[in-house]
């Protein structure tokens, strides 16, 4: 009789190291989901911070650019007006 319990209380006990076992690893499994589900939407999120910070590189540059141009034409247009007999171009408009 000793031996039967003995064999019952082990099978019992193996049961439970195995279900202790499983419930283990579907909690591993389980977070495991839920980092990379967490770890995709949080990357979606960072699409729009990516395209915030091109966004506004580009329009710097271009804004330069743009500024550029505009310092250079008013100053010509300042220099016509200031030297209007003083054409450097005077001469190539002349031969053409």
């Amino acid at each position: 009789m000793n031996k039967k319990v003995t064999e019952e209380a082990m099978k019992k006990g193996a049961e439970a190291a195995m279900s202790k076992e499983g419930v283990v690893l579907a909690i591993k499994n389980l977070s495991k989901q839920l980092g990379i589900n967490l770890t995709k939407r949080k990357a979606l999120q960072a699409i729009p911070v990516i395209g915030t910070a091109v966004g506004a590189s580009v329009n710097s540059v271009y804004i330069k650019d743009i500024g550029w141009a505009a310092r250079r034409t008013y100053q010509e247009l300042w220099l016509k007006q200031k030297y209007p007999d003083n054409d450097p171009f005077q001469s190539m408009k002349e031969g053409a």
